[in-house]
């Protein structure tokens, strides 16, 4: 797939995410663990090529420790009520300003980390 297609693609699914999250729906265990499970298989299944330098190592584990920090805040932010006995999940605006701060911390990362070790950053998509 080509990058353009891929970036419109990847942000019309965030959005989908994020105005369904902000009207709110009842929590389903499955769902909100199985779709982190199969990204964090597909990003190190392609991290394998790049992971060969140093440097690519080390921005992959800081950049993984800042995601999981970002997650931890933005998990903090939602609100989360009994509606008919079922747990109901609301994104607030802190939960939508961290997925924002998320992706700009990721996009930065990768232009601070082309500047480091531009080969291991051409190597694959580092984002």
């Amino acid at each position: 797939m080509s990058g353009p297609i891929e970036i419109v693609l990847i942000l019309a699914v965030i959005g989908y995410v994020l105005v369904r999250r902000m009207i709110g729906e009842a929590a389903q265990a499955k769902r909100m663990l199985i779709l982190p499970a199969i990204l964090a298989i597909i990003g190190l299944t392609q991290a394998g090529p790049v992971l060969h330098s140093p440097a690519a190592l080390l921005f992959l584990l800081v950049s993984g420790a800042l995601s999981v920090v970002i997650g931890a805040l933005r998990g903090a932010s939602v609100r989360i009520s009994n509606r008919n006995g079922l747990a109901f999940v609301q994104y607030t605006w802190v939960t939508v300003a961290l997925w924002v701060a998320n992706i700009a911390v990721k996009f930065g990362g990768n232009l601070v980390f082309r500047q480091i070790d531009p080969h291991a950053a051409g190597l694959g998509n580092s984002l």
